[in-house]
This record gives structure tokens, sequence and C-alpha cells, in this order.
């Protein structure tokens, strides 16, 4: 199924909150015995900070209120220290505190602490307890930038890719994307391949792409791993067709924690094209968790996953039409379900429901492959001869999915 544009946006406001603990650099210094002030750090500091000698705590990870009351305490010890206030506000931020968030940033970033221009910048940037305003953000994330930490160069680096209050400029953007990585900020390698792969034109040189997720993935970036197993799968960017690499590829993300490996992998075991290395109970028991957790585009997906290995079991067409209307409540444009609905349609004939379902599929996910050839023959059953082959050149046209179209 279609899954691989809906892993990696940007716009969502809880995946920068995310994102946020991935905040690179800074100049603050690390030492002190007092237990309070350790606590705080314990609990609070950012996994980025350059100067800190130890893991800190990701944002998803981030016991709010816990990490509230130990900063306020280590403040009490210390009520200068600009890292305390930064550490502090990032507690409020996760407990949604946004107003006071931003005083106890601006109050890091008074004291020098860089890294709080970052913090500023994305509550400008998301609107989060303060209107939108990208300029107010791009000014905040040059000054980090001017500063080199590697995740102001990120973000003013996502601007110039998106336009977002400047031109957009891909070329620039890849520069500071590169000085993000030289800095330090892992995620950086990352979004390099991603810009190298959306701006490939036929006729490049593919190793650029491919080397450029190989060293994302060298620095654990799950969706590296994944976006190699996708090229491995349909036998893109100058790679073979090879599930077996595929799969590895796969097999890697999932370990370094990319959610849509799962459903990349799962799909491989129930249609790649290799019949003897399918794999039903593996895929569904990939997809189980993905099912329950997660937000509801990954859980959607599941979901209908699930209903189309269900709708391969004979009898089970009740607890398939069960699963396809969750994903479609939790996601009513998701394509994968209304592809698994196409399917349910089919078990009792009715084409016209099928050909309907398929449009949608098509239309929320057009690079689809198999999405065109299923909804071909779907138009053979209808006898429309020439619409079926004007489907079937579609798939053979499409970007996705190559690799799990039947022989």
């Amino acid at each position: 199924m279609h899954l691989g544009t809906l892993a990696h946006t940007r716009v969502a406001p809880l995946v920068v909150l995310v994102g946020f603990a991935l905040i690179a650099g800074s100049a603050s210094v690390w030492s002190t015995p007092d237990p309070a002030i350790a606590d705080c750090d314990r609990l609070a500091a950012s996994p980025n900070d350059a100067v800190a000698g130890r893991a800190g705590v990701a944002f998803e990870n981030l016991d709010g209120e816990r990490a509230q009351e130990a900063c306020r305490k280590a403040r009490g010890v210390d009520p200068g220290n600009a890292r305390l206030a930064f550490q502090l506000g990032r507690a409020q931020q996760k407990l949604g505190n946004y107003t006071e968030a931003l005083a106890l940033f601006e109050e890091a970033r008074s004291g020098d602490y860089r890294l709080a221009d970052v913090a500023i910048g994305i509550l400008y940037d998301h609107g989060l307890g303060v209107p939108q305003d990208y300029g107010r953000a791009l000014e905040h994330y040059n000054r980090a930038a001017e500063a080199g930490i590697g995740v102001g160069l990120s973000n003013v680096a996502d601007f110039y890719a998106e336009g977002l209050g400047v031109e957009q400029d891909d070329a620039k953007a890849l520069a500071l994307f590169q000085k993000a990585a030289g800095a330090g900020y892992a995620p950086a390698y990352g979004k390099i391949a991603n810009l190298l792969a959306d701006t490939h034109m036929q006729g490049d040189d593919t190793r650029p792409v491919i080397d450029a997720y190989l060293a994302a993935a060298a620095q654990g970036i799950g969706f590296a791993d994944s976006e190699l197993g996708q090229f491995y799968r349909d036998g893109r960017f100058g790679l073979p067709a090879d599930p077996l690499a595929a799969r590895a590829h796969f097999e890697a993300a999932i370990t370094a924690g990319d959610e849509w490996a799962a459903l990349h992998l799962a799909e491989l075991l129930v249609f790649g094209r290799d019949r003897a290395r399918r794999d039903r109970a593996r895929a569904a028991e990939l997809l189980a968790g993905s099912a329950e957790t997660g937000a509801p585009p990954l859980r959607a997906t599941a979901l209908a996953l699930l209903a189309e290995i269900a709708l391969q079991r004979k009898g089970e067409e009740k607890q398939a039409a069960s699963l396809i209307d969750q994903a479609l409540a939790l996601q009513p444009e998701n394509a994968v379900a209304h592809a698994a609905l196409a399917e349910l349609l089919l078990r009792t004939r009715d084409f016209q429901g099928a050909d309907a379902a398929l449009a949608k599929a098509i239309e929320a996910a057009p690079d689809w492959a198999p999405y065109h050839l299923r909804r071909a023959g779907v138009q053979d059953e209808l006898h429309q001869a020439e619409a079926a082959a004007t489907l079937r050149a579609s798939a053979d046209k499409a970007a996705q999915g190559a690799g799990l179209l039947p022989r």
C-alpha cells in the first residue's frame, strides 16, 4: 500500500513537539554536585545539548509534572542558571503551558543559552501559545544558526526548502542541511537525503541519493532504512529489485524506531511477488501494535492492512468489514482503507462499488501502482476494455509499488 508519503511530514505541531527534543548545541556548562540541579538535568535536559555529556530526555518521554517540580527546586538553588530556565520551559511546554514556557525560554535566551532561540522559534513557527508568525520564527532560528547550533541551521533550511516566509531555494536549503549535519545534528542527514530524492530528475545520477540515505541510516535515522527498503522493493533510484534487501532494510528501520517500517514490511510479507516468502502471521503480528497506537494515519493504515489479511482467509468478511470501518473512521481519505473496501466489495461482485472505492484510493495515492492495476481488473469485469488498458499503462508508469505487482 502507499505508505511512504504519510511518514515524514513537517506540518503537524505534535510532530514538531516530539522533534523539539532533537535540539542540538549550546554553550552551557554541566558541572554541579547539587542533587536538586542533578534531578532537573536528569528529568528535563535536552538530548542535544552539545556540552551536556549525558543522554538527555526526548520530548515524547519527558514527564512534565516531575520535570516541572524538579526544575523549580533546582532554580531555587541556582535562580540565575539559564540552562535550568530552559529545562523548566521544556517541562511547561510538555504540560501545554506555552505562556510560561515562552517566558522561561526568553529568560534562558537572555542568559546567552542559544538553544532557547530554537525553542522560541518553534512556538512562533507552529502558533503554540502565540499567533503563528513565520517571520519571528525565522528570526529566532537564524540567531541559533548564526551561533552554529545544528537544529537552528536545519530549521532555517526547512524554511528555504518549503518557501515559508522566504523564497523557496533548494540549493540554499541543501547547503544549510549540510552545515547542520556538520554541526552534529543527526536528523539533518535524513533531510539531506529527502531533499536530494525530491529534487532528483530523470537522467540524474542516482548515487548521491542512495549515498545520502545510507549516511542517514548510519546515523540511526530509521526512516532512511525504510526508504532504502522501498527502493529495493521496487527497483528505484538505480537499485535492483531485491525483496531480501528490502526486508533487511525494513527490519533495520524497525530496530531504529521508524513506526512506518513495520507496515512496509507487513505489506511485503502479504503482497510480495515471492509467494514462498509471504508470511501473513508475521505481518499480522507487526500490524497489531501499530493498529492500537500512533497517529490516526498510522493506525488507519495498519487496520486496513489487517483487513486485507482477513480477506485472504475464508469466512472473515465480517471481521474485515469491521476493521475497514475503524480505519475509515480514523482517516476517511485513507487510500489503503479504500483499497481494502474495494476488495471486500468484490466478494459480493459489487464491481461498481469496488471501482468507486479504488478511484478514491488512487485519488489519495496516485503514484501507487497496485491500485491502478486492481482497478484495471475491475474495469475488465465491467467490460470497459479501454479504461482497463489505460489503468494498466498508469500502473506501469506509477512511481511506487512495482515490487508488489504480480509478475
